[in-house]
């Protein structure tokens, strides 16, 4: 889990700690200034990161290989989404990672708004 003001890495799962076990050095740190590839582009997007901050962008889905700019961050395939959610008026984003086929294109898949579930 990260609160996405500033993506402050809060929370990760026993799966994310056994594949980036190293990675638990930055709980706690924020992270946003070394996202790269798919999900900065979002981030890295004033009008898009507005829109999650402000609870308008509910659910992101996308394919990538890495996502942040540092040694440990292992080269894997995989397939994610984040939930977004409002927490105590913090926006934190609960992310969902799993293994991709190999066949899988690299890319944001999916930007689900409040607008598309009503």
């Amino acid at each position: 889990m990260v609160d996405t003001d500033g993506a402050k890495l809060i929370s990760y799962s026993s799966g994310f700690e056994k594949v980036w076990s190293e990675f638990t050095k930055y709980k706690d740190l924020f992270l946003e200034d070394k996202l790269i590839n798919e999900i900065q582009s979002i981030v890295g997007n004033a009008e898009y990161k507005k829109q999650i901050l402000a609870g308008e962008i509910v659910v992101l889905a996308g394919t990538s290989i890495q996502h942040l700019d540092i040694n440990i961050d292992k080269l894997l395939l995989h397939n994610w989404h984040v939930c977004f959610r409002n927490l105590d008026g913090n926006i934190i984003g609960d992310i969902v990672m799993e293994p991709a086929s190999l066949d899988e294109k690299l890319g944001i898949k999916n930007i689900i708004k409040m607008s598309d579930l009503g």
